[in-house]
């Protein structure tokens, strides 16, 4: 009995941990808003190193 009751408290705490969870994506404002194709160039270089390392293996 302590057994089953067990395992039903932590498969409910285990659910219950994802229901808090947003699928809201806040928008980066620092992004461009067209798409800059390879060989394009840019008004001006970004900040964010990991965004323009991105961009050249697209």
């Amino acid at each position: 009995m302590k057994l089953h009751l067990l395992l039903f408290l932590s498969l409910v705490m285990l659910m219950s941990a994802c229901n808090g969870q947003t699928s809201n994506k806040k928008i980066n404002p620092d992004l461009f808003q067209e798409q800059i194709l390879n060989g394009d160039t840019v008004k001006e270089l970004g900040n964010n190193l990991m965004d323009n390392l991105s961009r050249q293996k697209e």
